[in-house]
């Protein structure tokens, strides 16, 4: 009792101490690629480092299945109008740091070393992309509405992320093994530094004050995720009914034989085009959580934003009108989006070059995501793909 009375005094008191080291701020290098839950009985316990990367991988829309992709095309518009007005309500979307977190000091780069602890631990525990897209989420949410000390940000990210694992999965990792992802303030009560269940207590009341201000309610949440992987799954349908008749073309040529082969191979392509573009999609929409200028817009927009920006570095042409069926956006709409997200992925590959990668760049250079993070960036006005 007398340690949860410590650490409650150390989350009410906020840190207060001035004299803080700010390296206590910044993470302390990446967590080992291989690291993973060593407690009995969690899931990611002796995991290789691809399978649990793996298990963080978002899932891919199925793709060219007929029945399925048509299914998932073709459901109740009511879900489409319902995920388009939940976002207008969604909280934490604004500038909280020059307004909540005005006195703190805290600034965008601090807010990005603690999400990429967050995306550190979620591949490092085998989490799914949903469990790390709503914990950003519920962790921008508090910050907006809660003045917090900066020392409190990494420990206030592996909370959301435990609270969000639990609402989004079916099987989650005990608190002991986001334990081990929290730092300790420095400057934390010397009974907190050397009490081993100290960051569990810690993850417990934290966990609650996000849930207080979120209301309890986790289910207002829709993220970019989401959008990401609706326009996904109409791209798919549309790919289908295009390869459909195409087939009945081919069948009704003059060699049906080599019109056949000829669909083939076009529908190949077609399938290494699409999972190209939904790899990287889905990494410059991860990516866009670390950035602390892409907060106002809303979680559609940044999906939208990623899905064109991805058509642009594959050097793939973008009609608007597609990708207004597709996105419910139109591309003069993103543009400023567009731009920081192409700012951001030139940002982490100069990281990734000059040896400090983050993580999200490090998950998506793997095969399993066709390399996404491995694709160029734009270099200037002049680049091909820009003429596309």
């Amino acid at each position: 009792m007398e340690t949860d009375k410590a650490c409650e005094s150390c989350i009410n008191e906020e840190l207060k101490a001035n004299g803080a080291c700010d390296q206590a701020c910044t993470p302390q290098g990446r967590f080992p690629a291989d690291l993973s839950c060593q407690e009995s009985g969690c899931f990611s316990s002796g995991s290789s480092k691809a399978s649990i990367l793996t298990s963080h991988m978002p899932a891919t829309p199925v793709g060219m299945d007929v029945k399925h992709s048509h299914l998932a095309a073709s459901a109740d518009k009511e879900l489409d109008a319902h995920m388009f007005g939940m976002q207008e309500n969604q909280p934490g979307r604004c500038f909280y740091l020059e307004s909540t977190q005005a006195h703190s000091g805290m600034t965008p780069e601090q807010r990005a070393a603690a999400i990429d602890t967050m995306v550190a631990a979620a591949a490092a525990l085998g989490l799914h992309s949903e469990s790390l897209f709503t914990a950003v989420a519920c962790f921008d949410a508090y910050l907006a509405a809660q003045p917090t000390h900066v020392l409190l940000l990494q420990p206030l990210g592996i909370a959301c992320l435990w609270l969000a694992a639990k609402y989004e999965q079916l099987c989650v990792p005990s608190v002991r093994c986001f334990a081990q992802f929290v730092r300790l303030p420095s400057d934390a009560p010397p009974e907190l530094q050397h009490n081993a269940s100290a960051p569990q207590q810690l993850l417990v009341l934290l966990e609650v004050r996000v849930l207080r201000t979120l209301d309890y309610n986790l289910a207002r949440i829709v993220t970019a995720k989401a959008f990401v992987h609706r326009s996904m799954q109409l791209l798919a349908a549309a790919m289908q009914d295009s390869a459909e008749a195409e087939a009945e073309a081919a069948a009704g040529a003059a060699d049906p034989a080599a019109a056949a082969d000829m669909q083939q191979q076009q529908q190949q392509q077609r399938r290494q085009q699409y999972s190209q573009l939904y790899w990287l999609t889905a990494y410059l929409a991860e990516a866009s959580l670390l950035e602390y200028n892409l907060l106002p817009f809303k979680p559609s927009e940044l999906a939208a934003a990623a899905f064109a920006a991805a058509q642009l570095l594959l050097g793939l042409k973008s009609r608007e009108a597609a990708l207004q069926c597709l996105t419910g956006h139109s591309l003069a709409s993103l543009k400023l989006p567009m731009q920081w997200l192409l700012a951001l992925q030139s940002a982490l590959a100069a990281a990734r070059a000059a040896g400090r990668p983050y993580a999200v760049s490090e998950i998506y250079a793997s095969p399993a995501a066709l390399y996404a993070a491995d694709v160029a960036p734009l270099q200037s006005l002049n680049d091909p793909r820009l003429l596309a």
